[in-house]
């Protein structure tokens, strides 16, 4: 991933005041019925779900990694896609997925508010990219404890997909096995308390084959 903390940081302030000026006007003309003509005419919309030019991100994406989540509430409440996936300019960059981007927000427990926020609005911890790799089995590899501990709690799909694996480069790793190797024995003890096997054999691997088999590439995240 090419983008710096920084510099999503300053776009997310943009777009953010942009958006909150712009819904303010509206609010305020509405209010006082202060409208020309031509004005009138135009339609009162807001193309929420637009992407910036660099990072491809919406004001949803950005609100996951830095906003307040009455921003966040205020966005989904005006309809905010939460299965729009970033699509930024420079192709070797990964898509994210708007539950992944959870990962990426600096506090961790305000992360999983943001989490379990979504996951009522729908969004799934289930869904993969192009690797088959969860977004649980992403937030394991980065060793977010407490957000796989909401994802557990606050997302039934979740617990589906503990025990399925990614196939990178043909190699299998199953999230417990991630979890191991990156030695966060945390998400170890957590992931067994949550019906992770230590005992795998080839039909667990079965699964993940055949959605490879079927599955575009998209190289979500």
């Amino acid at each position: 991933m090419t983008m710096t903390m920084k510099t999503m940081k300053t776009a997310t302030t943009a777009i953010l005041i942009l958006t909150t000026t712009t819904m303010m006007m509206m609010m305020k003309t509405k209010d006082t019925g202060d409208t020309s003509d031509e004005e009138e005419d135009r339609p009162d919309i807001i193309v929420i779900d637009e992407l910036d030019w660099d990072l491809g991100f919406s004001a949803l994406s950005y609100a996951i990694i830095f906003a307040s989540l009455p921003t966040l509430e205020a966005l989904l409440g005006a309809g905010a896609d939460i299965s729009s996936v970033t699509k930024s300019c420079n192709i070797e960059d990964a898509r994210f997925q708007p539950l992944s981007l959870c990962i990426l927000r600096e506090d961790q427990d305000e992360a999983c508010v943001v989490a379990e926020r979504l996951i009522k609005a729908g969004a799934s911890s289930s869904s993969a990219d192009d690797e088959i790799r969860t977004i649980l089995h992403i937030a394991i590899f980065n060793g977010c404890t407490k957000l796989v501990e909401t994802l557990l709690k606050c997302d039934p799909n979740a617990k589906k997909v503990v025990n399925f694996p990614a196939l990178v480069n043909e190699h299998v790793t199953f999230p417990i096995v991630t979890a191991i190797n990156k030695k966060h024995y945390g998400l170890v003890a957590l992931l067994l308390a949550h019906g992770a096997k230590l005992k795998l054999d080839e039909k667990d691997i079965t699964p993940a084959q055949q959605e490879t088999s079927s599955q575009k590439k998209t190289n979500y995240v």
